[in-house]
Protein backbone atom coordinates (compact mmCIF):
# COMPACT_ATOMS: atom_id res chain seq x y z
CA UNK A 1 0.00 0.00 0.00
CA UNK A 2 3.15 2.22 0.29
CA UNK A 3 3.92 1.54 -3.27
CA UNK A 4 4.35 4.51 -4.97
CA UNK A 5 3.14 4.24 -8.65
CA UNK A 6 3.47 6.71 -12.20
CA UNK A 7 1.47 7.14 -14.83
CA UNK A 8 2.45 8.49 -18.08
CA UNK A 9 -0.10 9.21 -20.70
CA UNK A 10 1.15 10.25 -24.57
CA UNK A 11 -1.25 11.98 -26.97
CA UNK A 12 -0.15 11.65 -30.49
CA UNK A 13 -0.01 15.11 -32.14
CA UNK A 14 1.21 14.01 -35.50
CA UNK A 15 -1.24 15.81 -37.21
CA UNK A 16 -1.29 18.80 -34.96
CA UNK A 17 2.35 19.47 -36.24
CA UNK A 18 2.36 18.43 -39.95
CA UNK A 19 -0.87 20.91 -39.83
CA UNK A 20 1.61 23.78 -37.87
CA UNK A 21 4.28 22.50 -40.56
CA UNK A 22 1.48 22.99 -43.59
CA UNK A 23 0.36 26.23 -41.80
CA UNK A 24 3.93 27.47 -41.70
CA UNK A 25 4.33 26.77 -45.51
CA UNK A 26 1.36 28.09 -46.57
CA UNK A 27 2.29 31.88 -44.99
CA UNK A 28 5.63 31.36 -46.00
CA UNK A 29 4.27 30.96 -49.96
CA UNK A 30 1.36 33.86 -49.24
CA UNK A 31 4.22 36.40 -48.37
CA UNK A 32 6.74 35.32 -51.19
CA UNK A 33 3.39 35.73 -53.67
CA UNK A 34 2.83 38.74 -52.09
CA UNK A 35 5.89 40.12 -52.05
CA UNK A 36 6.44 39.24 -56.23
CA UNK A 37 2.70 40.39 -56.74
CA UNK A 38 3.90 43.57 -55.59
CA UNK A 39 6.80 43.75 -57.20
CA UNK A 40 5.30 42.90 -60.58
CA UNK A 41 3.01 45.50 -59.81
CA UNK A 42 6.16 48.22 -59.36
CA UNK A 43 7.30 46.97 -62.16
CA UNK A 44 4.19 47.08 -64.30
CA UNK A 45 3.54 50.70 -62.97
CA UNK A 46 7.00 51.64 -64.24
CA UNK A 47 6.47 50.41 -67.44
CA UNK A 48 3.03 52.34 -67.62
CA UNK A 49 4.31 55.51 -66.77
CA UNK A 50 7.59 55.56 -68.35
CA UNK A 51 5.75 54.45 -72.21
CA UNK A 52 5.75 57.19 -74.38
CA UNK A 53 1.82 56.03 -74.96
CA UNK A 54 -0.76 57.84 -73.43
CA UNK A 55 -2.91 55.52 -71.30
CA UNK A 56 -6.41 56.66 -70.10
CA UNK A 57 -8.84 54.53 -67.98
CA UNK A 58 -12.20 56.07 -67.12
CA UNK A 59 -15.89 54.56 -65.83
CA UNK A 60 -19.00 54.81 -66.69
CA UNK A 61 -19.36 58.51 -65.69
CA UNK A 62 -16.47 59.78 -67.48
CA UNK A 63 -13.77 59.69 -64.44
CA UNK A 64 -10.36 59.03 -64.14
CA UNK A 65 -9.81 55.47 -62.93
CA UNK A 66 -5.99 55.81 -64.21
CA UNK A 67 -3.87 57.56 -66.01
CA UNK A 68 -0.11 57.33 -66.32
CA UNK A 69 2.88 60.21 -66.86
CA UNK A 70 2.65 60.73 -70.26
CA UNK A 71 -0.91 61.33 -70.92
CA UNK A 72 -1.54 63.33 -67.65
CA UNK A 73 1.51 65.88 -68.70
CA UNK A 74 -0.26 65.77 -72.93
CA UNK A 75 -3.44 66.35 -71.60
CA UNK A 76 -1.99 69.18 -69.81
CA UNK A 77 0.14 70.89 -72.55
CA UNK A 78 -3.27 70.60 -74.60
CA UNK A 79 -5.76 71.47 -72.37
CA UNK A 80 -4.30 73.54 -69.85
CA UNK A 81 -5.37 71.41 -66.96
CA UNK A 82 -4.13 68.89 -65.12
CA UNK A 83 -6.14 65.59 -64.37
CA UNK A 84 -6.12 63.58 -61.20
CA UNK A 85 -7.98 60.00 -60.64
CA UNK A 86 -11.13 60.78 -59.99
CA UNK A 87 -11.36 64.20 -61.89
CA UNK A 88 -14.36 63.91 -64.50
CA UNK A 89 -13.44 64.81 -68.07
CA UNK A 90 -15.92 66.08 -69.65
CA UNK A 91 -15.63 68.97 -66.71
CA UNK A 92 -12.34 69.66 -67.40
CA UNK A 93 -13.12 69.99 -71.25
CA UNK A 94 -15.57 72.88 -70.45
CA UNK A 95 -13.59 75.64 -72.02
CA UNK A 96 -12.80 73.48 -75.21
CA UNK A 97 -16.03 72.60 -76.30
CA UNK A 98 -15.26 71.00 -79.65
CA UNK A 99 -12.59 68.91 -78.41
CA UNK A 100 -14.79 68.28 -75.53
CA UNK A 101 -17.69 66.96 -78.10
CA UNK A 102 -15.41 64.87 -80.58
CA UNK A 103 -13.63 63.09 -77.11
CA UNK A 104 -16.90 62.79 -75.59
CA UNK A 105 -18.89 60.69 -78.53
CA UNK A 106 -15.56 58.50 -79.04
CA UNK A 107 -15.62 57.43 -75.11
CA UNK A 108 -19.34 56.79 -75.61
CA UNK A 109 -18.79 54.21 -77.96
CA UNK A 110 -16.41 52.95 -76.06
CA UNK A 111 -18.48 52.38 -73.31
CA UNK A 112 -21.13 50.79 -74.91
CA UNK A 113 -18.78 48.05 -75.88
CA UNK A 114 -17.28 48.98 -79.64
CA UNK A 115 -13.46 48.44 -79.37
CA UNK A 116 -12.02 50.35 -82.61
CA UNK A 117 -8.68 52.63 -83.67
CA UNK A 118 -8.56 56.14 -85.57
CA UNK A 119 -6.38 58.78 -85.96
CA UNK A 120 -7.01 62.55 -84.44
CA UNK A 121 -5.49 65.84 -84.89
CA UNK A 122 -5.53 68.32 -81.82
CA UNK A 123 -4.53 71.94 -82.76
CA UNK A 124 -4.18 75.74 -81.24
CA UNK A 125 -2.92 78.75 -82.28
CA UNK A 126 0.73 78.75 -80.29
CA UNK A 127 2.02 75.19 -81.25
CA UNK A 128 1.56 72.79 -84.53
CA UNK A 129 -1.33 70.48 -84.82
CA UNK A 130 -0.70 67.47 -83.02
CA UNK A 131 -1.53 63.75 -84.41
CA UNK A 132 -2.84 60.86 -82.69
CA UNK A 133 -3.40 57.26 -83.11
CA UNK A 134 -5.77 56.08 -80.83
CA UNK A 135 -6.82 52.84 -79.80
CA UNK A 136 -10.04 52.38 -77.48
CA UNK A 137 -11.44 49.37 -75.69
CA UNK A 138 -13.99 48.43 -73.32
CA UNK A 139 -12.90 47.41 -69.54
CA UNK A 140 -14.75 44.33 -68.61
CA UNK A 141 -15.33 43.13 -64.92
CA UNK A 142 -14.60 39.23 -64.50
CA UNK A 143 -18.23 38.48 -65.17
CA UNK A 144 -17.96 40.65 -68.60
CA UNK A 145 -20.09 43.53 -67.56
CA UNK A 146 -18.54 46.89 -69.02
CA UNK A 147 -17.39 49.05 -66.61
CA UNK A 148 -15.69 51.88 -67.96
CA UNK A 149 -13.46 52.15 -70.76
CA UNK A 150 -9.20 52.47 -71.90
CA UNK A 151 -7.86 54.35 -74.51
CA UNK A 152 -3.95 53.74 -75.80
CA UNK A 153 -2.67 56.89 -77.54
CA UNK A 154 0.36 57.55 -79.37
CA UNK A 155 2.25 60.61 -80.96
CA UNK A 156 2.87 60.44 -84.18
CA UNK A 157 3.21 63.90 -85.12
CA UNK A 158 7.29 63.73 -85.83
CA UNK A 159 6.42 60.10 -88.01
CA UNK A 160 3.97 62.14 -90.43
CA UNK A 161 6.85 65.29 -90.69
CA UNK A 162 9.22 62.84 -91.69
CA UNK A 163 7.07 61.39 -94.15
CA UNK A 164 6.26 64.20 -95.57
CA UNK A 165 10.09 65.69 -95.62
CA UNK A 166 10.99 62.20 -97.43
CA UNK A 167 8.57 62.74 -100.12
CA UNK A 168 9.29 66.10 -100.71
CA UNK A 169 12.99 64.54 -100.82
CA UNK A 170 12.20 61.74 -103.19
CA UNK A 171 9.93 64.20 -105.79
CA UNK A 172 13.23 66.20 -105.67
CA UNK A 173 14.90 63.89 -106.37
CA UNK A 174 12.72 62.33 -109.42
CA UNK A 175 13.27 66.34 -110.70
CA UNK A 176 16.91 65.91 -110.29
CA UNK A 177 16.97 62.92 -111.99
CA UNK A 178 14.63 63.77 -114.78
CA UNK A 179 16.73 67.02 -115.91
CA UNK A 180 19.57 64.90 -115.99
CA UNK A 181 17.99 62.60 -118.63
CA UNK A 182 16.68 65.68 -120.24
CA UNK A 183 20.46 66.50 -120.44
CA UNK A 184 20.86 63.26 -122.17
CA UNK A 185 18.04 64.67 -124.28
CA UNK A 186 20.01 67.78 -125.50
CA UNK A 187 22.79 66.73 -128.45
CA UNK A 188 19.88 64.36 -130.19
CA UNK A 189 16.97 67.12 -129.93
CA UNK A 190 19.42 70.34 -130.85
CA UNK A 191 20.33 68.31 -134.08
CA UNK A 192 16.91 67.81 -135.18
CA UNK A 193 15.91 70.90 -134.12
CA UNK A 194 18.44 72.05 -136.37
CA UNK A 195 17.66 70.08 -139.61
CA UNK A 196 13.57 71.00 -139.02
CA UNK A 197 15.21 74.95 -139.19
CA UNK A 198 17.22 73.78 -142.41
CA UNK A 199 14.13 72.35 -143.75
CA UNK A 200 11.99 75.93 -142.87
CA UNK A 201 14.58 78.42 -143.69
CA UNK A 202 14.94 76.30 -147.32
CA UNK A 203 11.44 76.12 -148.21
CA UNK A 204 11.21 79.75 -147.41
CA UNK A 205 14.26 80.88 -149.54
CA UNK A 206 12.93 78.81 -152.67
CA UNK A 207 9.41 80.45 -152.09
CA UNK A 208 11.22 83.69 -152.08
CA UNK A 209 13.28 82.86 -155.63
CA UNK A 210 10.69 81.61 -157.36
CA UNK A 211 8.24 84.74 -156.20
CA UNK A 212 11.40 87.13 -157.16
CA UNK A 213 11.30 84.98 -160.27
CA UNK A 214 7.48 85.50 -161.11
CA UNK A 215 6.97 81.60 -161.27
CA UNK A 216 4.21 80.72 -158.78
CA UNK A 217 3.64 77.29 -159.30
CA UNK A 218 4.15 74.80 -156.68
CA UNK A 219 4.26 77.82 -154.18
CA UNK A 220 1.61 75.61 -152.04
CA UNK A 221 4.04 73.21 -151.66
CA UNK A 222 7.03 74.89 -150.61
CA UNK A 223 4.23 76.54 -148.05
CA UNK A 224 3.62 73.10 -146.71
CA UNK A 225 6.66 71.46 -146.42
CA UNK A 226 7.62 74.62 -144.05
CA UNK A 227 4.50 74.52 -142.25
CA UNK A 228 5.15 70.57 -141.91
CA UNK A 229 8.64 71.42 -140.34
CA UNK A 230 7.23 74.22 -138.22
CA UNK A 231 4.80 71.60 -136.53
CA UNK A 232 7.20 68.99 -136.02
CA UNK A 233 9.53 71.67 -134.62
CA UNK A 234 6.59 72.61 -132.04
CA UNK A 235 5.66 69.28 -131.09
CA UNK A 236 9.48 68.31 -130.35
CA UNK A 237 9.37 71.20 -127.99
CA UNK A 238 5.84 70.35 -126.46
CA UNK A 239 6.95 66.84 -125.41
CA UNK A 240 10.75 68.43 -123.84
CA UNK A 241 8.49 70.87 -122.06
CA UNK A 242 6.11 67.97 -120.67
CA UNK A 243 9.06 65.90 -119.94
CA UNK A 244 11.00 68.23 -117.83
CA UNK A 245 7.89 69.80 -116.25
CA UNK A 246 7.72 69.18 -112.62
CA UNK A 247 4.89 66.92 -111.49
CA UNK A 248 3.45 65.06 -108.32
CA UNK A 249 2.37 61.49 -108.66
CA UNK A 250 -0.89 60.97 -110.28
CA UNK A 251 -1.84 57.38 -110.93
CA UNK A 252 -4.45 57.23 -113.98
CA UNK A 253 -5.74 54.56 -115.99
CA UNK A 254 -2.83 54.74 -119.02
CA UNK A 255 -3.07 52.61 -122.19
CA UNK A 256 0.87 51.17 -122.38
CA UNK A 257 0.86 50.61 -125.64
CA UNK A 258 0.06 53.83 -126.84
CA UNK A 259 2.76 55.37 -124.56
CA UNK A 260 5.15 53.39 -125.93
CA UNK A 261 4.58 54.59 -129.34
CA UNK A 262 4.30 58.51 -128.43
CA UNK A 263 7.70 57.97 -126.49
CA UNK A 264 9.49 55.74 -129.36
CA UNK A 265 10.62 58.75 -131.72
CA UNK A 266 11.92 60.65 -128.38
CA UNK A 267 13.31 57.84 -127.82
CA UNK A 268 14.98 57.06 -131.02
CA UNK A 269 16.44 60.44 -131.07
CA UNK A 270 18.19 60.03 -127.40
CA UNK A 271 19.98 56.71 -128.38
CA UNK A 272 21.16 58.19 -131.69
CA UNK A 273 21.60 56.69 -135.14
CA UNK A 274 24.24 53.78 -133.94
CA UNK A 275 21.49 52.14 -132.14
CA UNK A 276 18.68 50.30 -133.53
CA UNK A 277 15.70 50.62 -131.98
CA UNK A 278 12.51 47.76 -132.18
CA UNK A 279 8.77 48.59 -130.10
CA UNK A 280 6.71 45.56 -129.76
CA UNK A 281 3.21 46.02 -128.73
CA UNK A 282 1.06 43.15 -127.57
CA UNK A 283 -2.48 42.76 -129.41
CA UNK A 284 -5.60 43.64 -126.36
CA UNK A 285 -3.27 44.92 -123.67
CA UNK A 286 -4.71 45.82 -120.15
CA UNK A 287 -4.77 49.16 -119.24
CA UNK A 288 -3.08 49.69 -115.74
CA UNK A 289 -3.44 52.51 -113.31
CA UNK A 290 -0.31 54.49 -112.88
CA UNK A 291 1.56 58.05 -113.01
CA UNK A 292 2.32 58.11 -117.25
CA UNK A 293 4.90 60.81 -117.34
CA UNK A 294 6.75 58.98 -114.66
CA UNK A 295 6.47 56.23 -116.41
CA UNK A 296 7.72 57.62 -119.34
CA UNK A 297 10.82 59.21 -117.58
CA UNK A 298 11.49 55.77 -116.56
CA UNK A 299 11.61 53.68 -119.89
CA UNK A 300 13.57 56.93 -121.21
CA UNK A 301 16.23 55.45 -118.78
CA UNK A 302 15.82 52.04 -119.20
CA UNK A 303 16.49 52.91 -122.91
CA UNK A 304 19.52 55.30 -122.08
CA UNK A 305 21.07 52.76 -119.93
CA UNK A 306 20.86 50.17 -122.31
CA UNK A 307 22.32 52.84 -124.90
CA UNK A 308 25.28 53.12 -122.50
CA UNK A 309 25.87 49.49 -122.68
CA UNK A 310 26.66 49.56 -126.30
CA UNK A 311 29.00 51.76 -127.11
CA UNK A 312 29.67 50.83 -130.85
CA UNK A 313 25.98 50.17 -131.52
CA UNK A 314 23.57 47.52 -131.05
CA UNK A 315 19.62 46.90 -130.55
CA UNK A 316 16.82 48.13 -127.75
CA UNK A 317 13.88 46.01 -127.62
CA UNK A 318 10.64 47.30 -126.03
CA UNK A 319 8.30 44.86 -125.44
CA UNK A 320 4.68 44.71 -123.67
CA UNK A 321 2.53 42.18 -122.49
CA UNK A 322 -0.26 40.55 -120.06
CA UNK A 323 1.26 38.68 -117.46
CA UNK A 324 -0.42 36.47 -114.56
CA UNK A 325 1.93 36.18 -111.68
CA UNK A 326 1.05 32.92 -109.82
CA UNK A 327 1.35 32.19 -106.58
CA UNK A 328 5.40 30.76 -106.88
CA UNK A 329 6.20 33.60 -109.35
CA UNK A 330 5.09 35.73 -107.04
CA UNK A 331 6.85 35.20 -103.89
CA UNK A 332 10.32 35.37 -105.90
CA UNK A 333 8.95 39.23 -107.31
CA UNK A 334 7.64 39.54 -103.99
CA UNK A 335 4.18 40.51 -105.44
CA UNK A 336 0.47 39.17 -104.47
CA UNK A 337 -0.52 37.09 -107.33
CA UNK A 338 -2.59 38.28 -110.05
CA UNK A 339 -2.82 39.95 -113.27
CA UNK A 340 0.04 41.84 -114.29
CA UNK A 341 1.17 44.06 -117.59
CA UNK A 342 5.19 43.55 -118.40
CA UNK A 343 7.37 46.71 -119.76
CA UNK A 344 10.70 45.07 -121.02
CA UNK A 345 13.43 46.75 -122.04
CA UNK A 346 16.65 44.59 -123.33
CA UNK A 347 19.82 45.42 -125.28
CA UNK A 348 22.40 43.05 -126.95
CA UNK A 349 25.11 44.81 -124.89
CA UNK A 350 27.29 42.85 -122.84
CA UNK A 351 25.40 42.17 -119.26
CA UNK A 352 26.71 43.27 -115.78
CA UNK A 353 28.23 41.13 -113.96
CA UNK A 354 26.44 39.50 -110.89
CA UNK A 355 28.27 42.20 -108.38
CA UNK A 356 26.98 45.03 -110.29
CA UNK A 357 23.44 43.66 -110.63
CA UNK A 358 23.61 43.65 -106.63
CA UNK A 359 24.10 46.98 -107.00
CA UNK A 360 22.26 48.35 -109.68
CA UNK A 361 19.49 49.69 -108.06
CA UNK A 362 21.23 51.13 -105.50
CA UNK A 363 21.36 54.64 -105.20
CA UNK A 364 24.63 56.74 -106.45
CA UNK A 365 26.14 53.63 -108.20
CA UNK A 366 27.71 54.06 -111.42
CA UNK A 367 29.65 52.12 -113.42
CA UNK A 368 30.15 55.06 -115.56
CA UNK A 369 33.14 57.50 -115.54
CA UNK A 370 33.11 60.64 -113.16
CA UNK A 371 30.52 63.28 -114.82
CA UNK A 372 29.31 60.73 -116.83
CA UNK A 373 25.88 59.95 -114.52
CA UNK A 374 25.01 60.05 -111.00
CA UNK A 375 23.83 56.95 -110.36
CA UNK A 376 20.37 57.92 -109.74
CA UNK A 377 18.54 56.43 -112.35
CA UNK A 378 17.59 52.90 -112.17
CA UNK A 379 17.42 53.68 -108.36
CA UNK A 380 14.54 56.22 -109.09
CA UNK A 381 12.88 53.74 -111.32
CA UNK A 382 13.17 50.85 -108.89
CA UNK A 383 11.50 53.56 -106.55
CA UNK A 384 8.91 54.73 -108.20
CA UNK A 385 7.90 50.98 -109.53
CA UNK A 386 8.03 49.83 -105.94
CA UNK A 387 5.45 52.57 -104.76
Amino acid sequence: ASRKQVAVLFQDITERKRAELALQQMNETLEARIVEAVAERNVLADVVNGTNAFIHVIDANYRWMAINGSALREFERLFGVRPQVGDNMLDLLDDCPQSKAGLKQRWTRALAGEEFAESVSFSDSKDPASHFEMRYSTLRDAQGQSIGAYLFAYDVSERLREQERLAQAEDALRQSQKMEAVGQLTGGIAHDFNNLLTGITGSLELLKTRMSQGRFTEIDRYIGAAQDASKRAASLTHRLLAFSRRQTLDPKSVDINRLVIGMEELIRRTVGPHITLEVVTSVGLWSTFIDAPQLENALLNLCINARDAMPRGGRITIETANRWIDERGSQSRDLTPGQYLSLCVSDTGTGMSPEVINRAFDPFFTTKPVGRGTGLGLSMVYGFIKQ
